[in-house]
C-alpha cells in the first residue's frame, strides 16, 4: 500500500489489519518530525511486515531513531533502506538494532 506518513503512521499506531506491506518510498520520512513519527509507530505496531523506505534520503541521525523502534517492533520482516543517506554511524544504529530483533530478515 502507498500512503503519506500521516495517514500511514495514524493506521500503524492503529495496528490497521489491512496494513501489512507499507511502500513510503521517495517520501518525507527523512524529515526529523517524519522518522520520529515513524519510529514511534513501529513501537506500537503489530501488523506491518514490510515498510519500503527507499529514497527517502534519511541520515544516520534519522536512522538510529528508526533503528531503536526495530528492537521493540516485532512484526517486520523486510525493511527497504535504498537510496539514503545512512552512512557507517547509521549502518551501525542497524546493526544494532538486528542483535536484539530476530524478526527481521531482509534489508
Amino acid at each position: 500500500v502507498r500512503l503519506g506518513l500521516d495517514e500511514a503512521v495514524r493506521r500503524l499506531r492503529a495496528n490497521d489489519p489491512t496494513l501489512a506491506r507499507l511502500n513510503l518510498r521517495g517520501g518525507s520520512v527523512g524529515s526529523a518530525g517524519g522518522a520520529a513519527a515513524l519510529a514511534e509507530a513501529l513501537r506500537v505496531n503489530t501488523t506491518l511486515i514490510e515498510l519500503d523506505l527507499g529514497a527517502n534520503f534519511i541520515g544516520a541521525g534519522r536512522i538510529k531513531t528508526i533503528a531503536e523502534a526495530l528492537c521493540e517492533n516485532t512484526t517486520l520482516t523486510t525493511l527497504d533502506l535504498y537510496r539514503n543517506d545512512i552512512g557507517a554511524e547509521g549502518a551501525t544504529a542497524i546493526a544494532e538494532a538486528l542483535c536484539v530483533n530476530t524478526t527481521l530478515t531482509t534489508l
